[in-house]
């Protein structure tokens, strides 16, 4: 909504697929469309070699501070911090 109201784009191409993360099958049918946007663009990594998103995990403030960094950083199209 914010992304929409401020004009950004953060779009992904097609070939981004929410199944190809281990636990998929965690994942709600309301949050599919908005995980895997946030996992096409960057927003939302895995947690490791294992490609595991941990759906149900409670978040802590460093991994919201994280992700919400790179939304801002991604919807500015000012990069992100690992690119700097």
């Amino acid at each position: 909504m914010v992304t929409a109201a401020q004009g950004w784009d953060i779009s992904v191409g097609e070939n981004i697929n929410i199944l190809s993360y281990q636990d998929f099958d965690q994942i709600g049918d309301w949050a599919t469309p908005g995980l895997q946007l946030a996992a096409g663009s960057g927003v939302l990594r895995d947690t490791g070699s294992d490609a595991t998103l941990f759906p149900k995990a409670a978040t802590i403030r460093a991994e919201l501070a994280t992700v919400l960094m790179r939304y801002c950083e991604s919807a500015t199209g000012e990069g992100t911090s690992e690119e700097k």
